[in-house]
């Protein structure tokens, strides 16, 4: 018996290690698909969160703007407490007129053929 080993019963070290890169990358190449859809989903998000952000700062604009613009015109003040926040000055009185009730729906048309009973007009529609 020789000190030899006979090919093909025990796997050499090369082969294992082949192996074992070669499972090694198969895992980081999931592994990096899935943080590739995770970066393109955060990319996507951070998008649309500036685009929110965006809107935010110009409604802030448009709401500094007005503040500017009531700050200094003492009627428009006034008018906007008298309007909106129903305010008076002392001895003033306010009179508020009930709104007019909403009118109702109209009825839908019915015909009522020669055997009496009620049936909703022809629509035209064949």
């Amino acid at each position: 018996m020789s000190g030899g080993r006979t090919p093909g019963l025990v796997p050499s070290f090369r082969s294992i290690l082949v192996l074992a890169v070669a499972g090694l990358l198969l895992l980081l190449l999931v592994g990096g698909l899935n943080g590739y859809r995770e970066l393109s989903a955060a990319r996507q998000r951070e998008a649309e969160i500036e685009g929110r952000l965006e809107a935010t700062r110009s409604e802030i604009q448009e709401l500094e703007r007005r503040i500017e613009g009531l700050s200094g015109d003492p009627e428009v003040i006034e008018r906007l407490a008298r309007d909106e926040l129903m305010m008076m000055r002392p001895g003033e009185l306010v009179v508020v007129y009930p709104r007019p009730p909403a009118e109702p729906a109209p009825e839908p048309a019915v015909e009522t053929p020669p055997d009496g009973k009620p049936r909703p007009a022809a629509s035209g529609r064949p």
